[in-house]
């Protein structure tokens, strides 16, 4: 399952930019990154699509703005007057990311009830 998005968007409805869009699921966070048209090359888009998606590290270019928010049901995941190509996409992602945070929240309590279960077992081996 994917955690970055790299979309076609615009802000006040007149500035071209791209954002690129990252959950952090540890922090159950989603961060954003957006770059004014100006900056942004076809080198740099393709770099971002085909390394940054794919979580390999980027050098990203000087301007660019950064917000983070909660990932949220009832509250919206990027900066309040941006407005994307594909809104579509990022609802699907929304969706899915709730997903991943609960799953991580679930893998981590069973990780340490399993850890508690081994230290008891431990514990009646010695007696």
């Amino acid at each position: 399952m994917k955690t970055k998005l790299v979309l076609w968007g615009k802000i006040a409805e007149e500035q071209r930019v791209l954002a690129a869009i990252e959950l952090k699921s540890e922090d159950n966070r989603v961060a954003t990154y957006i770059f004014p048209q100006e900056i942004v090359t076809d080198e740099f888009v393709e770099t971002m699509m085909e390394q940054w998606r794919n979580n390999k590290e980027v050098e990203l270019p000087e301007g660019y703005q950064y917000s983070e928010l909660p990932l949220s049901v009832t509250e919206p995941i990027i900066p309040e007057g941006l407005v994307l190509e594909r809104e579509d996409l990022l609802k699907q992602a929304e969706h899915e990311w709730q997903v991943v945070v609960l799953s991580a929240k679930l893998h981590e309590v069973y990780r340490n009830e399993l850890s508690d279960i081994r230290d008891k077992i431990a514990q009646l081996r010695k007696i």
